[in-house]
């Protein structure tokens, strides 16, 4: 839709760039508490077109920290009570999962928070028989994990925000962030000067070309991370829970039609539209081909790749930015931008109605986790 140059120039309450998980989630809470008139941009021509459009749909409710997993855990809740009245057709179904975990990057204070059962070999190859050889370390199969149609969480938070009255405009460019007196005055959206009491940067990859035109520092790098969908894995194919190795790193999703591998490379990149790099197929059978041999039979149907997007300290990046008065961040969400997409929205509407009172101080801006004299951006 082509942005009418008139109403775009009105004056705004809030203006978020990015049409992404964070910035739509963040957009139906703002609304939803009253915030208004709020006008979205994003760049392409249909919401979620970059890192939230192209990761595996896993519903993953145990991170990195006990802060994440939390957001986790609060945000799958959500997911699944969205779509809990739909017998059939749901986009989330609870499918489980397998996670292992041998060298501990799992922290104890994250498994405490979640249910979980642990499986010895045969209760595992009862569920798997694929497998000639175990992941290193013990498996933990969490039932209430699943997996989610993504579009279908993109549609439901851009709808929630239309019907609460935010502006939606696709295939617009926002760029020169003016700042006036150590406050947030206004952007220019397609070449029109867009004022606004206040702004969300939701942008992802692009962040860090954010932080340095406002002259307010972040570490933010994009890592490139590939997927490979291949010919389906088991006789006959049916849902199961997909299973996370941490070592030596990958994961697998069952399908009906298909399975989906990914190496968890991670390959530091440039803000832009991820493209695959190198061979990720072969990747994928060099570290999971010592527990599933039957991989070398299968063909790879497609491959690609997308952005985890994080701050040097891997903890997300949410709420007013202290060093200029109306500015928000809704960044640094890495692998996990889709379970907690609910909770940061949340999270970030609290921060811009409530201030920082209204988020963990772990979550936003401090020179703790930014030090000035190793900032810098990637």
């Amino acid at each position: 839709m082509a942005p009418n140059r008139r109403d775009v120039g009105r004056n705004w309450q809030l203006v978020i760039v990015g049409g992404g998980l964070a910035g739509l989630a963040t957009a139906a809470s703002c609304a939803r508490r009253g915030v208004g008139p709020i006008l979205l941009i994003e760049q392409e021509s249909r919401p979620g077109s970059h890192s939230s459009g192209r990761n595996s749909g896993l519903i993953r409710r145990v991170a990195e920290n006990p802060l994440t997993t939390r957001l986790c855990i609060e945000g799958a809740d959500e997911i699944e009570s969205l779509w809990s009245s739909r017998r059939e057709n749901s986009p989330f179904r609870r499918s489980g999962s397998v996670i292992f975990d041998p060298s501990g990057e799992i922290a104890d204070g994250c498994w405490s928070q979640v249910s979980f059962r642990r499986w010895d070999e045969d209760r595992f190859r009862s569920m798997f028989p694929e497998f000639q050889q175990l992941p290193p370390g013990e498996a933990r199969f969490v039932e209430a994990d699943g997996i989610l149609e993504v579009p279908a969480l993109l549609g439901h938070f851009a709808a929630q925000a239309r019907d609460a009255g935010v502006e939606l405009r696709m295939g617009s460019h926002a760029h020169h962030p003016r700042i006036e007196g150590g406050r947030f005055n206004s952007i220019h959206i397609d070449g029109v000067e867009v004022k606004s009491a206040a702004l969300v940067v939701a942008s992802g990859a692009w962040a860090g070309q954010w932080s340095q035109a406002a002259g307010v520092p972040i570490e933010m790098t994009p890592y490139l991370r590939s997927c490979v969908h291949s010919d389906p894995i088991g006789h006959p194919p049916r849902l199961r829970p997909w299973i996370w190795a941490h070592d030596p790193g990958w994961y697998l999703k069952f399908g009906i039609d298909n399975t989906l591998w990914s190496a968890c490379e991670e390959i530091a990149d440039q803000p832009g539209r991820a493209t695959v790099c190198g061979d990720p197929w072969q990747r994928v059978k060099e570290r999971v081909g010592p527990s599933i041999d039957a991989i070398e039979a299968l063909e790879p149907r497609h491959i690609w790749a997308g952005h985890r997007n994080f701050c040097r300290d891997r903890q997300f990046l949410l709420g007013p930015d202290p060093r200029i008065e109306g500015w928000h961040w809704a960044v640094g969400l890495g692998g996990h931008g889709v379970t907690a997409s609910p909770a940061v929205g949340r999270r970030v509407a609290a921060g811009i109605i409530e201030g920082l009172d209204g988020l963990e101080p772990e979550l936003c801006w401090s020179e703790e986790r930014f030090p000035m004299n190793r900032a810098g951006t990637t």
